[in-house]
């Protein structure tokens, strides 16, 4: 009896397995391959993850409510909040770390640690991070959860931002020496 009741359950699973729709067959292009889902139908890798990342945060959702109530307003977390604006603009137009750009990946990357460091260099952050890990330690009862916002902060790299003149940039190959620029 137990191998007819064996023998039924693997036919019932080999028959949902056999209904189940097929992935297309792989191109040998690994971006095509990822961007295609199970139907065949090109998608954006990323726009899913960008959606997922964006309404998780719900920044835009926590600006308004730090200045909504009446009588209750929050202007420290407001001008956090919105200092994370730009990382959400971010995430929508560059969902990915890797999308198969190097350039605009790497780019990406840069824009990311900046805009880290600007949360952490913002005041009005270094003062709510504070308010949550307070909070956190008074609800867990331990007397110090060993995590700082400077401790966070320590390991993002800083992004210089300042561009550098490129007018006496030689424009040949390698091995050219640049010849200075005549003052007028």
């Amino acid at each position: 009896m137990k191998k007819i009741i064996i023998i039924a359950a693997l036919l019932a699973i080999s028959t949902i397995a056999n209904a189940q729709v097929r992935k297309p067959a792989l191109t040998g292009d690994p971006l095509k391959d990822i961007q295609t889902d199970i139907t065949g139908t090109q998608k954006v890798v990323g726009t899913d993850i960008a959606n997922f990342l964006t309404n998780l945060a719900a920044i835009p959702d926590a600006i308004t409510l730090s200045t909504s109530i009446t009588g209750l307003n929050d202007p420290v977390g407001n001008a956090c909040w919105t200092q994370f604006g730009p990382l959400g603009e971010l995430i929508k137009t560059h969902p990915l770390i890797i999308s198969g750009k190097a350039a605009a990946d790497i780019e990406a990357l840069r824009l990311a640690a900046i805009g880290l460091n600007q949360i952490c260099a913002n005041p009005n952050c270094g003062q709510m991070f504070v308010d949550a890990t307070n909070a956190a330690t008074a609800i867990a009862g331990n007397s110090s959860m060993g995590i700082s916002l400077a401790s966070l902060c320590g390991k993002v790299p800083v992004i210089g931002t300042s561009a550098v003149p490129t007018t006496n940039v030689p424009t040949a190959g390698v091995g050219t020496v640049a010849t200075p620029a005549v003052a007028k």
